[in-house]
């Protein structure tokens, strides 16, 4: 079981989060119907601010697939290879949660992208 966690900062104002978690297999479900599922890999919960651009989706996209979270490779050592490396498989997850802020007893999320702009922008 590894999670690790990926803030991605390319100035003041954007910030995409990211929590990887590796994982044997994993599956999102809607109503119990399997909408998308992977073997062995990587689940990555993505947030998205409302500031953030493509420009950032691509770099971070970039740490995920170097992300070496994957042993078993020719050195033997674990860690030592990454997502394309061991032929695993990455699932993506909106996760808007990731830019909660608790204003009084009530958590606000106007911090991450509005539904509409998300579905655009994955």
């Amino acid at each position: 079981f590894i999670l690790l966690s990926i803030t991605y900062r390319s100035s003041l104002t954007n910030k995409m989060r990211v929590v990887i978690q590796k994982v044997k297999r994993a599956d999102v479900q809607v109503n119990g119907e399997i909408i998308s599922s992977i073997g062995p890999g990587l689940l990555c919960l993505v947030g998205i601010k409302d500031s953030d651009t493509t420009s950032d989706a691509e770099i971070l996209c970039k740490k995920i697939l170097k992300t070496r979270a994957f042993g078993g490779g020719a050195s033997g050592k674990n860690w030592d290879q990454d997502v394309t490396m061991g032929r695993k498989e990455i699932l993506l997850v909106s996760q808007f949660t990731l830019y909660a802020r608790l204003k009084k007893p009530k958590p606000d999320f106007s911090k991450a992208m509005t539904t509409e702009q998300a579905r655009e922008f994955y």
